[in-house]
């Protein structure tokens, strides 16, 4: 479970630009699924999705990062 929790964090809700490897950074955060429930993800996908466009808008940036499937849906919103 912790795998495939790992996997939607790093894969799909906040990509780096290598989308085959996930940062360390989300891993203490399984070791308590109670605290890991308690947590504001949504709010944390859409921080993590505008600070990757805000970088987007630099010259030398080739590819965004982010939930780009939470752009799309906002854009046929």
């Amino acid at each position: 479970m912790r795998c495939y929790i790992l996997l939607m964090i790093g894969g799909y809700l906040m990509t780096e630009k290598s989308t085959n490897q996930v940062h360390l950074q989300w891993l203490p955060l399984l070791e308590d699924f109670q605290r890991f429930r308690a947590l504001s993800w949504g709010l944390a996908v859409l921080a993590w999705t505008y600070h990757s466009l805000c970088s987007a808008t630099h010259r030398a940036t080739i590819d965004i990062t982010g939930c780009t499937l939470l752009l799309v849906s906002w854009i046929y919103q």
